[in-house]
């Protein structure tokens, strides 16, 4: 491992409880291994680009603290 690095991620939801949605978005990024979450920023209502009929979507930015490096945890792609 390489230490750790800044990573951002942006969130999204217009289906049901979005703000539900982003919320457990939120809590099953706190339960990574070896992640931690510096921030989250507020919620951002937009509008859809594209089919008519959607709902708003509310969106979100998380700033995490990854580890650095390839996928510390994961299969080398070679031998997938």
């Amino acid at each position: 491992m390489s230490g750790f690095e800044d990573a951002y991620i942006g969130l999204g939801a217009n289906v049901g409880a979005a703000r539900a949605t982003l919320e457990h978005a939120v809590a099953a990024l706190r339960a990574l291994p070896g992640v931690s979450v510096n921030g989250v920023s507020g919620l951002f209502r937009t509008r859809p680009v594209g089919p008519v009929g959607q709902e708003d979507f509310l969106n979100a930015v998380a700033g995490l603290r990854v580890p650095g490096g390839a996928d510390p945890g994961g299969t080398p792609p070679s031998r997938r």
